[in-house]
């Protein structure tokens, strides 16, 4: 599969799985070497392992942040202190974006 047939299976979704490329194709192997290549060529962007963005010119739909927040450490949800600066609430800027969740802490840099 070349990565025009790979972008129209999987341009109305918001993220790619690594683990529902099976249903694109019948080799999966060869579809995760292919996002290697693609993601070292910029046609897709590596989010976390297994969790994939088509590049901005590509992308028809465009998740937010809280979206990708939440889809790369799940079950979370988007902090108080995130929320209160989304709506304006607080005088001060908030530059990243904190989930908080039941699970091991951890920190994404994209």
């Amino acid at each position: 599969m070349n990565y025009n047939e790979f972008k129209n299976k999987v341009l109305n979704t918001p993220i790619i799985r690594s683990a529902d490329i099976s249903i694109l194709d019948q080799n999966k192997q060869l579809i995760l070497n292919q996002l290697g290549r693609w993601q070292n060529k910029g046609l897709i962007i590596k989010l976390k392992k297994g969790i994939y963005l088509l590049n901005e010119n590509d992308r028809k739909i465009f998740p937010s942040m809280f979206f990708l927040a939440n889809q790369l450490y799940s079950p979370s949800y988007i902090s108080l202190e995130t929320a209160l600066n989304y709506y304006d609430l607080i005088p001060e800027a908030v530059a990243d974006t904190t989930s908080i969740t039941t699970k091991k802490t951890t920190s994404f840099k994209n």
